[in-house]
């Protein structure tokens, strides 16, 4: 994200670009070890047993969303998704009523 008024927008521009490369993305996760390579063109080499095992499960992944308590509604997420994940963390092998407990309070939150 760029700001609305940048001191040198010529070169924001151009380190928001160089943050998109794989080699800028080799470096950030070879001082940060919990993250893994945005670009799929990173030398992913060097990650250890952690990254590993969460690269090949985001790669096996049909579908994958993050950043809930980011870009959803905290309300939603605080009262409604955290206690579901709770509940589901206590009973893995019955997801049922978490599920039906996220959706029951989905409407207060979100319209169709």
């Amino acid at each position: 994200m760029l700001s609305r008024r940048p001191k040198n927008e010529d070169a924001a521009k151009k380190f928001l670009e160089f943050l998109g490369v794989a080699r800028a993305a080799e470096l950030y996760t070879g001082v940060d070890p919990s993250n893994l390579a945005a670009n799929e063109r990173a030398d992913t080499g060097s990650y250890n047993a952690l990254q590993t095992k969460s690269a090949g499960l985001i790669n096996s992944a049909k579908n994958i969303s993050q950043f809930a308590d980011r870009d959803s509604d905290p309300g939603f997420i605080g009262t409604v998704v955290l206690p579901g994940l709770v509940e589901w963390l206590g009973h893995p092998d019955d997801g049922t009523a978490a599920l039906k407990k996220i959706e029951s309070q989905r409407s207060r939150f979100f319209t169709a």
